[in-house]
């Protein structure tokens, strides 16, 4: 449905989808919620939607160029080579164009295209994604987290449950399976509950920071050979200072939804080795079965294709099971001389154990890397 702010767009979006704005060439569109993406041969143009969706608001053009703003500098952070920088567009007489006087009409995001290929949720499905490229993309993140600001406080995660359940029960997955809406929200509340004094503390700790928040495969992409984590949230700070974990959690249980296991046991081994965040690792199963529901709720999102709500129903399945009972934690230690294997055994046993989180092998790292991950939360 196109809102009234969104028809006063019409023509900026005609131009952006015209050869004129781009030398001639014809460029290929793709909509989503918030956003129009036009993509030529060497460019992706993203053009922010007049929406008002309640947690984003974009229907002025002062917002949606403070947003793209944002955008370009916080996805800095982890994509520099992708984010080139925010484009102004004019409208005059003769119709819109990029150059003009006066107040700009409208703002778009000017990034690098890249292969889609090779982002992660496309190379999981063609079976193409790689444990070196995994453990990669656990040290990026974890490099990342140690240098991202910290928070005073998060999300109340008891809130967020709440409201990922209210909005879920509205859309056509919570009408079809409302008992399973309900027993989810039954079992993340006791959990949110079990563990409420540890995700207090987290805080105080500085565990909470200003994160990606949106870290699924399909917001990951292989650059230049290296794992680049792109479209991070820059409509809501509240949905993206989060604490590390949950943010740890989107591509952890992405991976599992993937029907690769093994790889988020292997993310997540990295991740513990770099960090030594070993306390924070009891709140995955219900940080991932949380980001396993919110990936239900956008797929379900009014408008969506079929095959989106399919995949909703799948991910509702997998939010369920992260919460099933567990058994009770346990050791398990693996010996041997030198170079006989120990490493790898315990990475080929990790996800086995403890379905479906997995189990963390205690794999060390470079020490300068540690050294370099720890050092800046002093900053914090």
């Amino acid at each position: 449905m196109t809102s009234m702010d969104e028809k006063a767009q019409g023509d900026i979006v005609a131009f952006l989808g015209s050869p004129e704005a781009h030398g001639g060439e014809t460029p290929e569109r793709v909509d989503t919620h918030l956003s129009h993406v036009f993509l030529t041969a060497a460019r992706a143009y993203k053009l922010k939607r007049a929406v008002d969706y309640g947690f984003v608001d974009f229907r002025t053009a002062e917002q949606r160029k403070l947003a793209a703003l944002r955008e370009v500098e916080l996805n800095r952070r982890t994509a520099p080579s992708i984010y080139l920088g925010v484009r102004p567009l004019y409208r005059s007489a003769k119709g819109v164009s990029w150059e003009g006087e006066g107040a700009p009409a409208d703002h778009v995001v000017e990034m690098r295209r890249f292969d889609r290929a090779l982002e992660f949720d496309k190379l999981a499905q063609a079976g193409r994604l790689e444990a070196r490229m995994t453990a990669m993309l656990a040290d990026r993140v974890a490099e990342f987290h140690a240098r991202a600001e910290c928070a005073k406080e998060g999300d109340d995660m008891a809130a967020l449950i709440k409201r990922l359940a209210e909005t879920m029960a509205k859309d056509e997955l919570g009408r079809a399976r409302s008992a399973d809406v309900a027993r989810w929200l039954d079992l993340a509340r006791v959990e949110c509950a079990r563990l409420s004094a540890r995700l207090a503390s987290r805080a105080r700790h500085r565990f909470v920071r200003r994160c990606h928040g949106d870290l699924h495969l399909g917001n990951i992409a292989m650059i230049d050979g290296e794992p680049a984590p792109f479209d991070a949230i820059e409509f809501n700070e509240t949905l993206a200072t989060i604490d590390v974990q949950y943010d740890l959690a989107f591509l952890t249980m992405d991976l599992h939804r993937f029907g690769r296991a093994d790889l988020a046991a292997l993310a997540l081994s990295r991740y513990l080795a770099f960090t030594r965040d070993y306390s924070g690792a009891a709140l995955l199963p219900l940080f991932q079965s949380m980001r396993a529901a919110v990936r239900a709720m956008v797929l379900d999102f009014p408008g969506e294709p079929e095959a989106a709500h399919e995949e909703a129903a799948r991910y509702l399945d997998l939010a369920l099971s992260f919460l099933a009972p567990r058994a009770a934690p346990r050791l398990v230690a693996i010996g041997g001389y030198s170079g006989s294997g120990k490493s790898s055994v315990a990475a080929a046993l990790a996800p086995l154990i403890d379905a479906p989180m997995g189990a963390s092998s205690s794999e060390r790292c470079r020490q300068k890397r540690l050294v370099e991950a720890r050092g800046p939360k002093r900053n914090c």
